[in-house]
């Protein structure tokens, strides 16, 4: 993490916040999609969700940087990444039927 506290005296803060993140995360993964056939390829929709399972935080180890927290007043919150992805396209074949 790097910035600038605001208020106060202005300091530049440079920290490392990965070790209070888990190494290993689970998601869930659902899709869906569909195609139109044409007559030398096929339209196509799909989309695609991703869940995450497990924070991003490992809370017994939340609390790592005790400079990082008394200089900047950082505590990192739970969070977990979910992502939707939605792709459309044409498709076609580069060899001869």
């Amino acid at each position: 993490m790097s910035g600038i506290r605001n208020g106060g005296q202005t300091t530049k803060i440079n920290e490392d916040v990965m070790e209070s993140r888990n190494s290993k995360l689970f998601h869930l993964s659902f899709g869906v999609g569909a195609q139109y056939i044409m007559k030398k390829g096929y339209l196509f929709i799909e989309a695609t969700y991703i869940k995450g399972t497990t924070d991003m935080v490992d809370a017994s180890n939340r609390f790592p940087n005790q400079n990082l927290l008394f200089s900047a007043g950082y505590v990192a919150d739970n969070f977990k990444i979910n992502s939707l992805a939605i792709n459309f396209g044409y498709a076609f074949s580069l060899f001869k039927d």
